[in-house]
């Protein structure tokens, strides 16, 4: 059996004592060697496989506990949700908007929608799909104001929001929330609170489906009565035809395209716009730009497409590893994240946020171990160490080993964990089996 491996000290790890020092030239040559299995003996693959899935395990564990944790946090703060939607100026007799309601969270949704393509400016109407989704955002919010006043003026607001909060964070199932209001408002005589909660999900999203939906997650039939009065949609036909009609009358009013499509030669006039008078008077940017843009939407998609600030495309190490920090100290406030980063939107924010956590969930397999391997012995065979772990993220990527591709931070990481494995198995090893700290085919 011969099996050695030493690695960039300064880079991946503090050497323990009893080493050689990271600075000698051995170690220096030890610096390319990749951990491979080729000579090893059944019982140390075994040993390897084994200890990546105590790590596994672990890390299993150390989320769960980082979840317990913020739960926690949550209790004990008070609920902010509140606060954002009492910025409304709206009263509480507007009309209930047309507006898509997520009825179930899973990571399908993070799996159909990954790419970095969607953020990108070179489609004729990038950024247009942002644009409407924060605009549904804050219609959302001021139809949503009134409820939130009820629920603020009872006794048990803190309970309820909490349990609003974690529905939305998908810490529970819409079920388990409403059953739980449900129980809240009947010991504290506010059943008003729990008809108007059902009430608030049907007139906001309009669709035959929500009532199935919430009888499913449990909704009596009685609490369903006040149905019969209202005209509900099917499959949200009159969405569609009111977006037909809205379409159709930007084109009589000479527009090419409705307000929140952005075409690439408004994008251009944006940036000059931006450019002589600053990213702060939105209203005078939007009045100059015409075509029916907002100073809301000009704001948005100056933010979030067109900053030269804005990064795009996939993260690095250090990026993800920011993210995960910032995580850690604000939960999943996008807003607060992305304006401590300042090189990414409070979209991307989120959206690598749940791509790498649902990415960790799966284990590596010997394929991807094996590909980990070699490309990062590739890249040791031109440097002598490996500055970014973007490229081998990408090259793990190519190879569709994985639903949802590793990020150079996993990446590294798992690099990491290969390198203390196999220094933690050499102290073990008799000197006759350790391979020379160089190979034959280098010079020093």
């Amino acid at each position: 059996m011969a099996i050695v491996y030493q690695y960039t000290a300064p880079y991946y790890w503090s050497s323990p004592q009893n080493q050689f020092h990271p600075a000698t030239a051995v170690s220096s040559a030890a610096s390319k060697l990749t951990p491979t299995f080729q000579g090893a003996t059944p019982e140390q693959i075994a040993a390897f496989q084994q200890y990546q899935q105590q790590q596994f395990i672990q890390q299993q564990q150390q989320q769960q506990f980082q979840q317990q944790q913020q739960q926690q946090q949550q209790q004990q703060q008070q609920y902010q949700l509140h606060h954002s939607l009492s910025s409304s100026s709206l009263s509480s007799d507007s009309e209930s908007p047309i507006l898509p309601l997520k009825r179930q969270f899973s990571s399908d949704d993070i799996n159909s929608s990954y790419g970095d393509d969607n953020l990108n400016d070179q489609d004729e109407d990038a950024g247009s799909d942002i644009d409407e989704e924060y605009l549904q955002e804050e219609q959302l919010k001021s139809f949503l104001q009134p409820f939130i006043k009820q629920i603020l003026e009872t006794k048990a607001s803190h309970s309820i929001l909490n349990l609003i909060s974690d529905c939305i964070k998908e810490y529970i199932t819409v079920k388990t929330m409403l059953s739980k209001i449900k129980i809240i408002c009947k010991e504290n005589q506010l059943d008003y609170i729990y008809q108007t909660l059902v009430q608030t999900f049907i007139k906001v999203d309009g669709d035959v489906k929500m009532v199935n939906f919430l009888v499913d997650c449990g909704v009596e039939e009685s609490d369903l009565e006040f149905v019969k009065d209202i005209e509900l949609t099917q499959n949200n036909m009159e969405v569609v035809k009111k977006k037909r009609e809205r379409k159709r009358e930007s084109i009589s009013r000479g527009l090419r395209s409705p307000p929140n499509k952005w075409t690439k030669e408004e994008s251009q006039n944006l940036i000059r716009l931006v450019t002589e008078n600053g990213d702060k008077q939105w209203k005078k940017i939007a009045s100059k730009l015409g075509g029916g843009k907002t100073g809301a939407q000009c704001a948005q998609h100056w933010k979030r497409v067109l900053s030269p600030e804005i990064k795009k495309g996939s993260w690095d190490e250090d990026e993800e590893l920011l993210l995960f920090q910032l995580v850690d100290k604000h939960g999943q406030s996008w807003k607060n994240v992305a304006m401590e980063i300042k090189t990414r939107t409070d979209i991307q924010c989120r959206y690598q946020y749940f791509k790498a956590t649902t990415s960790r969930q799966t284990p590596w397999s010997t394929t991807e171990l094996e590909l980990l391997t070699k490309k990062i012995d590739q890249i040791l065979s031109h440097s002598y160490e490996v500055t970014s772990f973007q490229q081998v993220a990408k090259h793990l990527a190519r190879a569709k080993t994985t639903k949802i591709p590793r990020t150079a931070l996993e990446c590294k990481m798992k690099w990491n964990e290969i390198c203390s494995f196999y220094q933690q198995q050499n102290r073990h090893i008799p000197q006759q089996q350790i391979i020379p700290l160089y190979r034959s085919d280098q010079n020093f």
